[in-house]
């Protein structure tokens, strides 16, 4: 029978033990169940009870480590736990200077008595000295001695990332060691302080890893959040200092982040501008509304879209949401489309509860449309054109032509019109008025104008004299046209200024318009001058005329100023006026 006994050398002092067969496997075996494979580094599992050399061994506690000392953590955090492997280093420094003495002993079969023994000495082999080294090792690592292995390179790390307890706990060191903000940290710090392996389990996310760790709101927190009520305890995953990938190409996502800045900023949403997003970091979010809050509050179902806002201006407005208009400044482009202008336009007249006919400039830029105005070039009437609210000045002029409608506004219905720099349309406006009032052209007074909205046109245009303007639309002969019949033969088209309800005041200081007058009052009556009366002036409308100190209300002397009669004719319309004077006399007296 042969017996074995091994001669144990440690270190580099060369202590020698002999130890019998039996108990070589507790120097050389390592773990009892730790069946390690000829090539194998990986080091046995560690007893729990080496869990309490964690905090003794730990690389650093100042908080503005660096990832070389957070590296260093890691792997002492690893190597505690037993997930680690020895390096050549290890081995060959580690290793023990063995001498494996196999003794035989002789023995008589017959007389069962002992021979003497004999020792024969040999090299261990590579698996018997791994198995010396995993030895010493793990007691080493009893004994506390983690760090010291780490600094002389004889073990490395080995990651192991599948337990949730074990990520967790790494993230949170990560975090508390880090000059970062939780928000901060990118895929590129996990890489950097040896956690590529840690945020590959997480898709590359460190959102994901965030949240894992108790540091972010889930997906589905974030969602929760949007209908009940935003937090403040941990990250929303904008909040990252990259929103993670593909984030927002999902509407709810969009829209809980939206939701979240009007939160934040506790503003009205109709004052949230491009800028709010960008400065909270919600770049990515509004460029995906190609720069436009109004979009993201559309989707948010803050305000109305593109399609309802149309409706609304056909069927009725409504005060649940915000028109694009509303917001702090309408969306690029907003008002390049007519039925955007329109819309805008009839929901002002629907807020402000006014006729058409009362809007102004000052009530659109009052109300968030100075753009639209602006577009106009400031005037409510080209507004309400557009609107279908009033009449154009192309249907203006057919209907001074063809005859006036009610059905719309005309420009000078409106509170301030800029139109009467065109003639056509003073004409029309004339027209309108006589039109309007069912009243002779002869009957209309400056107070006709002042008092239906055309005040300006009477005063600015024609002088306050509803002659000039009557002349100008067609309806009066002009001075010219007077002279000129006075000379060929007077006409019925017209009016003549003195058939007017108020002739003229300049009219009758010039000669020349009193002698058309009375040359004209000759041609109406058809009668000889001699015989005409001052009753012929006062029944014709020439009472004024007659009245004027060059006629001291003689008939004659206004026909003799128009070369009508004679001096020699003085006498018989004298006598003719006495005779009629004495019968009016004589018939009061009977």
């Amino acid at each position: 029978m042969h017996k074995a006994s091994v001669a144990v050398v440690f270190g580099r002092e060369h202590e020698t033990r002999r130890i019998r067969a039996p108990h070589l496997r507790l120097i050389l075996g390592g773990l009892a169940n730790h069946k390690p494979e000829p090539d194998e580094c990986q080091g046995p599992t560690v007893p729990a009870t080496f869990g309490h050399c964690l905090s003794k061994s730990s690389a650093f506690e100042d908080p503005s480590a660096t990832p070389l000392q957070f590296k260093k953590w890691l792997a002492l955090f690893f190597i505690e736990r037993g997930t680690y492997k020895i390096t050549d280093k290890g081995y060959e420094e580690l290793a023990p200077d063995i001498e494996r003495l196999d003794t035989h002993f002789g023995e008589d079969n017959s007389a069962k008595e002992r021979s003497t023994k004999g020792e024969v000495a040999r090299p261990l082999t590579r698996k018997e000295l791994r198995e010396a080294v995993n030895s010493k090792v793990e007691q080493m690592l009893r004994d506390g001695k983690a760090e010291e292995l780490y600094d002389k390179a004889y073990l490395v790390h080995k990651s192991d990332w599948k337990n949730k307890e074990t990520r967790v706990a790494v993230i949170k060191k990560f975090v508390e060691l880090s000059s970062e903000s939780p928000r901060e940290i990118t895929k590129d710090d996990f890489n950097n302080n040896g956690l590529g392996g840690l945020i590959d389990h997480y898709k590359c996310s460190p959102y994901l890893a965030l949240v894992e760790a108790g540091y972010a709101y889930s997906f589905d927190e974030t969602k929760e959040h949007a209908r009940t009520g935003f937090k403040t305890d941990k990250i929303y995953p904008w909040e990252m200092s990259g929103a993670p990938l593909g984030f927002y190409k999902k509407s709810e996502n969009r829209i809980a982040a939206t939701k979240w800045l009007i939160w934040k900023l506790k503003k009205d949403p109709r004052e949230i501008t491009a800028d709010d997003f960008k400065n909270n970091g919600l770049g990515g979010l509004i460029d995906h509304y190609k720069c436009s809050p109004y979009l993201a509050l559309v989707e948010a179902g803050y305000a109305y879209s593109f399609d309802e806002t149309k409706e609304h201006a056909r069927t009725g407005f409504k005060t649940d949401k915000i028109y694009p208009w509303e917001m702090s400044g309408a969306p690029l482009g907003f008002y390049k489309k007519s039925e955007n202008r329109i819309a805008a336009t009839k929901w002002l007249i629907w807020k402000l509860k006014k006729d058409p006919r009362e809007i102004t400039a000052d009530d659109f830029k009052n109300n968030g449309l100075g753009g639209l105005i602006d577009h106009y070039k400031c005037s409510p009437y080209l507004a309400l054109v557009e609107a279908d609210y009033a009449y154009s000045l192309d249907e203006i002029k057919e209907h001074a032509r063809t005859g006036f409608k009610t059905d719309k506004i005309y420009p000078w219905e409106m509170n301030k019109v800029r139109i009467y720099e065109d003639k056509q349309n003073r004409i029309a406006a004339c027209k309108w008025l006589i039109w309007k009032l069912n009243k002779e052209a002869r009957e209309i007074t400056v107070y006709d104008f002042n008092n239906n909205g055309l005040s300006g046109l009477i005063t600015n245009h024609y002088k306050d004299s509803p002659y000039i303007a009557l002349v100008e639309a067609g309806y009066v002969y002009s001075l010219d046209e007077i002279k000129e019949h006075s000379r060929t033969g007077f006409k019925t088209d017209k009016i003549y200024p003195w058939e007017l309800n108020q002739t003229p005041n300049r009219i009758w200081p010039h000669k020349e318009n009193r002698i058309f007058a009375t040359k004209w009052l000759i041609w109406k009556l058809n009668k000889n001058p001699r015989e005409i009366t001052g009753d012929d002036f006062n029944n014709n409308g020439l009472s004024g005329l007659l009245a004027r100190p060059e006629y001291n209300c003689s008939p004659y002397k206004a026909l003799l100023e128009a070369d009508l009669v004679t001096q020699a004719d003085e006498t018989y319309m004298r006598k003719r006026l006495h005779i009629k004077l004495g019968n009016l006399v004589h018939q009061s007296d009977s």
